[in-house]
């Protein structure tokens, strides 16, 4: 299963017409149904070490987690709080 992601910060180089030494990026995961947070990283874990040269530091967000069932991915629960702030 694929888990859709946004690349959304990349660092890296001095000038622009040097190949840089290091480079940084933030990437942010969504996870679809079905599909849970261990998958996920053990994914990204398998990735990574295929690429020894690589440094890899994950930070999970708990406040970003919700389980499927939960009121939090309900599509009511959406459109309630749309339904709210366009009142």
């Amino acid at each position: 299963m694929l888990s859709p992601f946004n690349v959304g910060v990349i660092q890296g180089g001095l000038k622009v017409n040097m190949i840089p030494a290091k480079c940084r990026f933030e990437a942010d995961f969504r996870l679809p149904l079905g599909m849970d947070k261990e998958a996920l990283l053990a994914q990204i874990t398998e990735i990574v070490g295929c690429y020894p040269q690589v440094t890899a530091f994950m930070a999970l967000h708990p406040r970003a987690w919700a389980k499927p069932t939960s009121a939090l991915t309900s599509r009511n629960s959406f459109t309630s709080c749309a339904r709210t702030l366009q009142s």
